[in-house]
């Protein structure tokens, strides 16, 4: 049995293929990984078994689309006994052959909002959703503008399954908040600059690398406060010690898009025991429970609202929460790579 492994993006910027390339190896099935040839200019990880096709990256998205997956058509229902599908794109322009040579015999793997709200979009992605072997989304909120169906919840969660006790406050004179990972948000970013160059409490590190860095940089030269730093790309092995040099994680990112997803700062958040600053009535809000502050970036006094806030965290109660939360979020992560494995071996079974 081969299991055909398709993204819409390169291997960069598709952490989750991992995922199931690990539930493959561990079942000892064959698999290949197909990605587009996207974003040339960035250099992507190397890995075997991986099959590029053309993506030509100032043509439009939707001939792209069209190309690619007619492409992966052609390349996969002779190749492939088991079909893999990431993101909910691929799944909606490849719906037709899917169903006609993969018939409940495919996952379709959903991590985004994307077009629901078009009518033609969705009557593709129902069709595509029911006749799949299985649908995984990685936050059950997203069943709120998705077809109707039992959908399998995937955490994007990257640390161990026990967790260990909280990082302790980092006693300085100023609170940090520290924005981890790829730097984006640009607008939500500025806001923030701009009421901590108000508020010497307060420093604003960014870690990581991205679409917004260079202005966002140029931005904070321009203001020239010393309280809001740059450190560049990270590796993974870096995280943990940057986590613990940050009181306050920001994940206010403010775009309606976002409001169902779960960002990675969740499980940052509750492995370390850390707060999280989050845009409101957000389900990423409602998930960090008394872990989460919701900043009103229209709130000239947000800052001080904040630093009283952080004052007067009830810590046992935060980690008490955090272990709890945890906990069910390791479950629920076992409940669906259970359910996966225990799809494919079936169809090796019967195949």
């Amino acid at each position: 049995m081969i299991v055909g492994i398709v993204a819409a993006n390169k291997l960069k910027y598709s952490p989750y293929v991992f995922y199931y390339v690990n539930i493959l190896k561990e079942l000892n099935l064959e698999y290949e990984i197909i990605v587009p040839k996207r974003n040339k200019s960035v250099e992507d990880i190397c890995v075997k078994n991986t099959h590029e096709f053309t993506w030509e990256d100032e043509k439009s998205s939707i001939i792209n689309y069209i190309r690619y997956c007619r492409d992966v058509k052609k390349y996969s229902i002779k190749k492939f006994d088991f079909m893999i599908i990431l993101t909910t794109n691929i799944a909606v322009f490849s719906n037709g052959w899917l169903r006609k040579y993969f018939n409940n015999k495919y996952i379709v793997d959903i991590r985004d909002y994307t077009y629901e709200n078009n009518r033609l979009f969705y009557m593709l992605e129902k069709r595509a959703v029911c006749h799949a072997a299985l649908r995984v989304i990685s936050s059950k909120k997203f069943q709120v503008f998705l077809p109707q169906s039992e959908y399998l919840v995937c955490h994007n969660n990257t640390w161990p399954d026990e967790r260990k006790d909280s990082l302790s406050n980092c006693n300085r004179k100023r609170i940090v908040i520290g924005y981890v990972g790829a730097v984006a948000y640009k607008e939500q970013c500025i806001r923030l600059m701009n009421l901590v160059q108000a508020d010497a409490r307060f420093e604003f590190h960014i870690y990581g690398d991205g679409v917004a860095q260079k202005e966002l940089k140029k931005y904070a030269e321009e203001m020239k406060c010393n309280r809001i730093k740059f450190f560049g790309r990270y590796v993974p092995e870096e995280k943990k010690h940057i986590i613990n040099k940050i009181d306050i994680l920001f994940n206010a990112y403010g775009n309606p898009l976002v409001d169902y997803a779960l960002s990675n700062k969740l499980y940052d958040a509750l492995y370390f025991g850390k707060p999280v600053l989050n845009s409101p009535n957000t389900y990423m809000s409602e998930m960090c429970g008394p872990l989460s502050y919701e900043i009103d970036f229209e709130n000239v006094d947000s800052l001080d609202e904040l630093s009283k806030w952080y004052d007067n965290m009830e810590k046992n109660v935060m980690e008490e929460y955090s272990r709890k939360q945890y906990s069910n979020i390791i479950e629920e992560y076992k409940i669906t790579k259970n359910k996966i494995k225990h799809t494919l071996i079936n169809i090796k079974e019967n195949s």
